[in-house]
């Protein structure tokens, strides 16, 4: 029987999306916030024949069949091209596809698999820590997963596959690591604390989903499929839905302390970020990072920590309504302010605007009132015209 590890589910959290023709001082509540836009300037609904049409569209387009492509000659998995001297092996795990059964190698290859070693793999959906450098751009969040290594006397094949951008830390007994397979969506990933040439780089999108999830109905299929592919050796396998910190191999791990919710206000705390990121924020050197793609420094910190970070160097000031006013030149939005983490931005008279994308979060002029960027701002000008 596999090893098998369940993380404790996560308390999301709910916030109010700020609809973009809002005027600043608006108090109402969230509903009226997202569906303002849907209504004309006189206040009188859409027309109701057009409302029947979108909705009937709507539910023709749900009860569809999805086409299901069969392709006999399909592609075989590709390695991500590496930016250092990441590996590339000519002896590998095959990764063909297997008719009437569920294959999740199939348009992937893992590497050959060293005599002796034990295999481990790590699945996670995303990090509840945030990494100081990207390796998805400035407008995407990177997470920041420790990987620590347990003293034993076995060599150890890990495959560490994450649902989105990443930067594995690895620490402890690190010699264990005989060879160190990274996955994730487009080789968004990175790492530290190994040398290049024990690390290899895959994008399979059947590794870096939820099937390592214990609640996934495809979990045991998931895993029987691939313990298959290692000549009956047994796998270990660790499904974190949120990772902090966790223990190779016995898969112990450490969640980070998350902070009461407290009452609802429109005010940072500091208490607020250690709510959505228990396992606060990882400064990592980005010349020490083997990845397969670009990695930089952060602009500006992403998510909460990057609201923190200009509220402190006095660029930003929360006002009396929740607000975010911009009060000096800022680089960049941060990254990621989007559904319950949104924001409402107030752009000062005579600064411009930041670059970036503030995606839900609106930002209004002071001088105008008029929302200038976001998401929500575009879906209500594309509605007026």
């Amino acid at each position: 029987m596999p090893h098998d590890v369940q993380a404790g589910s996560r308390t999301i959290a709910t916030g109010a999306v700020s609809g973009c023709n809002v005027s600043p001082d608006d108090t109402r509540g969230p509903s009226d916030a997202v569906f303002r836009p849907f209504v004309r300037a006189s206040g009188s609904p859409l027309n109701g024949a057009i409302v029947r049409e979108l909705l009937l569209a709507l539910l023709f387009a749900a009860l569809l069949p999805v086409p299901v492509r069969s392709a006999p000659g399909e592609a075989t998995g590709e390695q991500v091209g590496p930016r250092r001297s990441v590996t590339s092996e000519s002896s590998e795990v095959s990764g063909s596809r297997r008719i009437g059964t569920y294959n999740p190698l199939h348009s992937c290859s893992l590497p050959e698999v060293p005599e002796g070693a034990q295999v481990v793999f790590v699945g996670t959906r995303y990090a509840e820590a945030l990494s100081t450098v990207t390796v998805v751009g400035q407008d995407r969040i990177t997470g920041a997963g420790r990987l620590i290594v347990e003293d034993g006397a076995a060599s150890l094949y890990v495959v560490a596959a994450s649902a989105a951008g990443m930067i594995w830390t690895i620490e402890g007994s690190v010699g264990r690591i005989s060879r160190f397979v990274g996955i994730a969506p487009d080789g968004h990933a990175g790492l530290t604390g190994l040398p290049a040439d024990k690390v290899s780089w895959r994008n399979c999108p059947h590794l870096s989903g939820d099937h390592w999830l214990p609640e996934n109905t495809l979990r045991a299929p998931f895993q029987e499929a691939l313990s298959t592919r290692f000549k009956g050796q047994v796998p270990i396998f660790i499904g974190v839905r949120q990772l902090v910190t966790v223990h190779v191999p016995s898969g112990r791990h450490e969640a980070g302390r998350r902070a009461n919710a407290g009452s609802p206000s429109g005010n940072l705390t500091e208490t607020q970020f250690k709510r959505f990121y228990p396992g606060g924020l990882r400064q990592i050197d980005p010349r020490a990072v083997v990845s397969p793609v670009e990695v930089a420094a952060y602009e500006v910190l992403p998510s909460l920590a990057g609201l923190l970070q200009l509220s402190r160097e006095g660029r930003v000031k929360v006002i009396s309504d929740g607000s975010y006013k911009i009060v000096k030149r800022i680089p960049r939005f941060p990254a990621g302010l989007t559904a319950a983490l949104s924001v409402k931005w107030l752009l000062a008279e005579g600064v411009p605007i930041p670059a970036g994308d503030p995606l839900q979060s609106p930002v209004f002029s002071e001088k105008t009132r008029e929302c200038v960027a976001g998401a929500l701002c575009r879906m209500s000008r594309d509605l007026k015209q």
